[in-house]
């Protein structure tokens, strides 16, 4: 359903609400600066998984040093390796150990890459 996957896909990366409940619940660095802002300067910013702390005045400095220049032609395949082996760890079809030692031997065996 196309339709839904571009709504999921907006929400989750676009609406505020939504971006500032993932960054207090899951103490997450969301990809948005005014949320992450707004944070910083408020108490809704103080964890209490952090003992009360107010991780994202750091998280918007650090946001001024990303950068996609460090990506390669590879990344997007690597993704997909990953993200196929985390799908099965995720429905627990696989442990912990073996979707690490399967992401490891697909990335050696498609791109020849050693980890």
């Amino acid at each position: 359903n196309p339709t839904l996957v571009k709504d999921i896909i907006l929400t989750m990366t676009t609406d505020k609400a939504v971006l500032k409940e993932i960054a207090t619940k899951d103490a997450d660095c969301v990809n948005s600066k005014s949320v992450l802002a707004e944070l910083a300067g408020s108490a809704d910013g103080n964890l209490a998984l952090l003992g009360g702390q107010n991780p994202f005045d750091i998280f918007v400095n650090a946001t001024s040093y990303a950068s996609g220049k460090s990506m390669c032609e590879l990344d997007n395949d690597i993704n997909w390796m990953f993200t196929d082996v985390a799908r099965s760890y995720a429905m627990g079809e696989i442990d912990r150990e073996t979707a690490i030692k399967d992401f490891k031997a697909k990335v050696e065996e498609e791109l020849g890459i050693k980890s």
